[in-house]
């Protein structure tokens, strides 16, 4: 079940499982003499996060019983739905090398029984997403999925000097 998690953080992971995270201040109500949520910011905000949250916490390709129709879950992305057998066994193989924690998969191997050399190949169409899911591997001739990472450490600003006494502390 996706929810709503208000933060007091100003630039928060974007989504904390299925649940989608804002700032509060960023829904907070213009004016009044209390503070109130403004309702409609809240939806919004959620409309604009949900997607990313429903990729979940893990990659996952659940395929379709009749095996013609897959969706692909990614956390931090929004859920990709795809056609096709060879498409499926593309990103079945990405799913599986993930999943094995060798996430990089050669390109011959990647394609086999295709009948396409390459993604951009097997993954036509104008409006395809394709490239936000899966990404060459540089100096390679390879692909994998291109996850999105948190590598930036995030930090509450807003008051330093107790930010400071709590790292301070915490070494201690």
């Amino acid at each position: 079940m996706a929810g709503i998690v208000l933060t007091t953080a100003s630039t928060p992971f974007p989504f904390a499982g299925t649940n989608v995270v804002m700032p509060i201040e960023d829904v907070l109500a213009d004016g009044g003499a209390g503070t109130a949520i403004d309702l409609d910011r809240l939806k919004v905000a959620y409309r604009h996060g949900q997607l990313a949250a429903m990729g979940g916490t893990t990659v996952t390709l659940r395929v379709a019983p009749d095996g013609h129709a897959a969706t692909l879950y990614v956390p931090g992305k929004a859920p990709w739905k795809v056609t096709g057998k060879g498409r499926i066994a593309v990103l079945q193989r990405l799913v599986d090398a993930q999943a094995a924690g060798t996430p990089h998969v050669n390109t011959k191997k990647l394609m086999a029984d295709t009948g396409c050399t390459s993604p951009a190949n097997l993954f036509t169409g104008k409006h395809s997403p394709w490239r936000s899911y899966m990404e060459t591997v540089p100096g390679t001739r390879a692909w994998q999925l291109k996850l999105t990472t948190f590598d930036e450490v995030i930090v509450d600003d807003s008051d330093t000097r107790s930010a400071a006494t709590e790292a301070v502390t915490e070494e201690v």
